[in-house]
């Protein structure tokens, strides 16, 4: 299989673990209503700034979009970047692009 193609289909699981699914957890499964639900939002906004100014956090992420920890140790997505980035900086490169 195609190394960029690996590293895309990561990018969009990552992704999907550190905001897409808290999200949907958050605002789908709540009994909050949508403006009580504005701390989280900010919230939200801060750690994807901080992503956008260093995205090679996402690259080995600890934190959600909400700011709560992650396990990357236990997570076979979250850990997938050792099993083929390191070493492969071209890869590595690639997926910050993509």
């Amino acid at each position: 299989m195609d190394d960029k193609i690996i590293v895309q289909v990561w990018a969009l699981a990552v992704i999907g673990k550190v905001f897409t699914g808290p999200w949907m957890n958050k605002f789908y499964s709540s009994e909050m209503s949508n403006l009580d639900m504005h701390p989280l939002v900010q919230k939200s906004e801060q750690q994807l700034l901080l992503w956008q100014s260093a995205p090679e956090l996402l690259m080995s992420p600890t934190l959600n979009a909400f700011g709560e920890p992650l396990s990357p140790e236990s997570d076979d997505v979250l850990s997938a970047p050792q099993c083929f980035v390191s070493g492969e900086d071209d890869i590595q490169r690639g997926a910050l692009k993509a």
